[in-house]
C-alpha cells in the first residue's frame, strides 16, 4: 500500500512538473507571439484605412476572408467606411493572441485586435480578427464602428 501511495504520489508530481514546464513555454511562446500579431495589427490596420485601399487588406487576408471580400456586399460597405475620409491619426493597438486546439482541426493561433484611429469626418473603431498560418499571419475578419456612420 505504501509503495503505490509514493508512485501515485511520484506520477502526480511528474505531473504537476510537466504542466509548469507546459505554462512556462506557452507563456513565453505567447509574447513573442503577442509581439509578432500586434505587429501586423500596427502595419496592416493603417495600411488599409489611411486611404480605404480594398486591395491592402486583400493583400494581407486569409483565402476564407478574401472570399468575402470579393462579394458586392463588402464593397459597399468598404465604401461606406470610404466617407469617414481620409486618416489623420493611429493610435496603436490593443489585444492579444489566442492558442487554441480541437481534435478537428488541430492547432490554430489567432489573435484580436482594436485601434481607434482619427479621419477627416470622425473617429473609429477598427477591429481585426488574424490568423496564423505558417510563419505568416493573415487577416481573418474586419470590422469598422463609428458614429460618423449613423
Amino acid at each position: 500500500m505504501k509503495k503505490a501511495l509514493i508512485l501515485a504520489g511520484g506520477g502526480f508530481l511528474v505531473l504537476i512538473v510537466a504542466a509548469g514546464i507546459g505554462a512556462g513555454i506557452r507563456f513565453l511562446n505567447n509574447s513573442a507571439l503577442d509581439r509578432e500579431s500586434k505587429a501586423f495589427a500596427d502595419s496592416a490596420i493603417p495600411a488599409i484605412v489611411s486611404e480605404w485601399n480594398i486591395r491592402e487588406l486583400m493583400a494581407r487576408s486569409s483565402s476564407g476572408f478574401r472570399e468575402k471580400l470579393r462579394k458586392k456586399e463588402f464593397s459597399n460597405r468598404f465604401a461606406l467606411f470610404a466617407r469617414i475620409g481620409k486618416m489623420k491619426r493611429y493610435s496603436p493597438s490593443v489585444g492579444d493572441t489566442n492558442f487554441n486546439f480541437s481534435f478537428s482541426s488541430g492547432a490554430e493561433i489567432t489573435a484580436d485586435y482594436s485601434a481607434i484611429a482619427s479621419f477627416e469626418n470622425g473617429t473609429a473603431q477598427v477591429e481585426v480578427s488574424l490568423v496564423k498560418r505558417g510563419k505568416k499571419w493573415l487577416i481573418s475578419d474586419f470590422r469598422v464602428n463609428s458614429g460618423a456612420f449613423r
